[in-house]
């Protein structure tokens, strides 16, 4: 069945929002970003507005099923909150917020983690046992764009760890389970390293962001075995939308375990000197 959707921000991640919804069958009706220049990318009859409590308090968001959110993260909980009071079903983009104390307030809201559909993702999550030794690295370049807009603002984006980790911490807690311990070694706004325990590996991380074009990597090592993450990473929307099509997805309690893991590494981070 055909189901009507509003997206609240038009930044570079709506575009697979947008893909992912006409590929499912449904249609986009609602569209809200305070840049009026792109609308451009929108087709259709669709109405769009640069306010988003405008969107969700007109009539025509009576005839909206479900709200994806892609606006800067601090955004998230008011945006949730609203559409979810007004009988929308959500998809947010990760994280589902910044700040745990926020994550009581919303109730079936759904998160964006693609990572969890990687194929290579799934089959390694068959074979985990325990006492694995992994190496988690991303080493990637984010230029003047980034650091200039808002994902470059501590206060906006919850900084490295929130914007870029989460991924990936999401990730580790799927695959090898509940955190035991956590270490920071490095803590800085471009780079971060540390140690994670978990029940079934001992992780060493790395996220860095000024790595040279040519030399970027997205690569996880589990017991020796690479595993390249940047491969087959950027058409995950789709499985994302499917599972939220049928009624699953992360739930604000599985996404609540990295948010929650981030506050911890960044409360230490910021007593490295």
């Amino acid at each position: 069945m055909k189901e009507r959707w509003g997206i609240i921000g038009l930044g570079f991640i709506a575009q697979r929002h947008m893909d992912a919804i006409e590929d499912i069958g449904d249609e986009l009706i609602m569209a809200c970003d305070n840049d009026l220049s792109k609308f451009s990318k929108i087709t259709g009859n669709v109405f769009c507005t640069n306010n988003w409590l405008t969107m969700v308090n007109v009539p025509e968001f009576k005839l909206v099923d479900n709200v994806a959110i892609c606006t800067p993260n601090h955004l998230h909980p008011p945006m949730i909150v609203e559409c979810e009071k007004r009988g929308k079903k959500v998809l947010c983009e990760k994280p589902l917020t910044i700040d745990s104390k926020y994550i009581g307030m919303m109730n079936g809201t759904r998160t964006v983690l693609q990572l969890r559909h990687n194929p290579e993702m799934i089959e390694l999550k068959k074979k985990i046992t325990s006492g694995h030794k992994v190496r988690l690295q991303l080493l990637i370049n984010r230029g003047k764009f980034y650091w200039e807009g808002w994902k470059g603002q501590e206060k906006k984006s919850g900084g490295l760890l929130f914007n870029i980790g989460i991924h990936y911490f999401d990730l580790m807690q799927w695959l090898f389970g509940n955190v035991l311990s956590n270490n920071i070694v490095l803590s800085e706004g471009h780079h971060s390293i540390g140690t994670i325990e978990f029940q079934k590996a001992s992780v060493f991380w790395e996220f860095y962001l000024h790595q040279p074009m040519d030399t970027q990597i997205r690569t996880l090592v589990v017991d020796g075995k690479p595993y390249n993450l940047a491969k087959r990473f950027e058409n995950l929307h789709l499985k994302v939308y499917e599972d939220f099509k049928n009624g699953k997805g992360v739930s604000k309690h599985e996404a609540a375990k990295s948010i929650k893991l981030v506050e911890r590494l960044t409360m230490a981070g910021s007593t490295t000197p």
